[in-house]
């Protein structure tokens, strides 16, 4: 099911923020959020190097804690990741502001740091925490005040030591851009060469520049189409795929700097579990997920969800959704591949975490990560539950009862879940 909490990229892109969605982030959660009273702050404690090393881990979570372990990631250098629009396992005992619901009632931004006191906040992180916490707190009618860090909210006192920042201050800032006195904007409005740095509603000759460099239609208009394309691009070229042609991203898309050797961030599978999935499992997903709403020129076009009352999510290629798809998105067919290719690594990863060590054929966990890929609801589903029990007729049955989409059963649903029990079974 795709949580509540889906308005997160919107907004913190609204502030000026750099945003990047992780796959399958929409139905990412332990169950639904409550009402949003306010947003938990925490660092990672974890390597002194790298942009957002532990994004995987916030994503799957660890042994002794399944994820998603925060709604938001945040890097050093001030990128917000997106891991989860439903509820996260990122507070346990505590209160603040009388509140003590705290994993239903806070969103959590794990912000990348070591923990040590001797490691400064780089500045541009820094700055990106207290306007990403801002636009938060003001998109759900909350105060300043209702900004805590772990270290406050968790009881005993003493429990949690993170973030390793005065509180006191940062709620001071935070508050600050609440009654809209802020400070300007960290990233730089050009790189070396004078081109300035644009993203999704710029136009003009810049953005034919980019959509040039990128190979789609130049329309001088950045739109979803040319945003989705730059965050291909990105990811290939081993940078942050935050959609922004800034400072970081023209000298390498225009062939000036060399690539980085690898993107820390691009979802990889964890060489633990060892699985993958097979080409039955692929075939099965690409059936129900075709490539639809071709264009004459060849390329597709985004199309609503068909079960649900608005629309939402809007989707292309094959089955993918997310913030930068909307009705006017366009992705030739190299691009729905690569974007396939992409999303469903994190589909596999989130699987294989699920079910953990139990016996499982390679049919049966291709049909595993179809259904998730669809439903997203591997982790609460009761056929994971009787698979791992080793019911597998019972799992088998269970298939059948994901059929409906706003309450309604859907054909498609139907046949999808009897091929996907017919696959687990063979």
């Amino acid at each position: 099911m795709t949580y509540s909490l889906t308005w997160l990229p919107e907004v913190l892109e609204k502030a000026g923020l750099k945003v990047a969605e992780t796959a399958g982030w929409r139905t990412r959660g332990r169950a639904e959020m409550g009402r949003v009273r306010g947003v938990m702050c925490h660092h990672t404690a974890n390597p002194h190097s790298g942009n957002m090393p532990t994004l995987n881990l916030l994503i799957n979570g660890r042994s002794d804690l399944p994820g998603p372990l925060c709604q938001l990631g945040l890097g050093r250098d001030g990128t917000y990741y997106v891991v989860a629009a439903g509820r996260a396992n990122h507070a346990g005992r505590g209160a603040w502001e009388g509140v003590d619901t705290a994993n239903s009632s806070f969103i959590g931004i794990e912000a990348e740091h070591s923990g040590d006191p001797g490691e400064d906040w780089p500045p541009v992180q820094k700055d990106a925490y207290v306007r990403g916490v801002a636009a938060l707190l003001k998109h759900v009618g909350a105060s300043g005040n209702m900004c805590c860090g772990h270290k406050e909210f968790a009881l005993p006192q003493g429990r949690k030591p993170d973030p390793t920042f005065d509180m006191a201050d940062f709620r001071r800032q935070v508050s600050l851009f609440l009654l809209g006195k802020s400070p300007p904007d960290l990233i730089a409005a050009k790189d070396s060469k004078e081109r300035p740095t644009i993203r999704r509603g710029a136009r003009g000759q810049a953005v034919r520049d980019l959509q040039l460099a990128l190979q789609v239609d130049p329309d001088g208009v950045f739109g979803p189409r040319t945003e989705a394309a730059l965050r291909v691009r990105q990811r290939q070229l081993g940078l942050v795929p935050d959609g922004i042609a800034g400072p970081a991203t023209w000298p390498v898309l225009m062939g000036e700097v060399e690539a980085p050797q690898a993107h820390e961030e691009a979802p990889a599978a964890p060489p633990a579990h060892g699985r993958k999935l097979g080409a039955k499992g692929i075939e099965l997903i690409k059936s129900f997920e075709s490539c639809e709403e071709r264009l004459a020129d060849g390329r597709f076009k985004a199309y609503p969800d068909p079960g649900s009352r608005d629309g939402k999510p809007w989707t292309i290629g094959w089955g993918s959704t997310g913030a930068d798809i909307g009705p006017d998105t366009v992705m030739t067919q190299q691009e729905c591949d690569r974007r396939f290719d992409l999303d469903i690594v994190s589909y596999v990863n989130e699987v294989a975490a699920a079910i953990g060590d139990s016996p499982t054929t390679q049919n049966q966990f291709d049909a595993l990560v179809s259904f998730h890929y669809n439903t997203g609801a591997i982790r609460q589903a009761t056929l994971t539950r009787r698979h791992k029990a080793g019911d597998y007729a019972g799992a088998r049955q269970a298939f059948a009862w994901w059929n409906k989409n706003d309450g309604q059963v859907m054909r498609g649903l139907v046949r999808r879940r009897k091929a996907e029990a017919d696959l687990y079974a063979s």
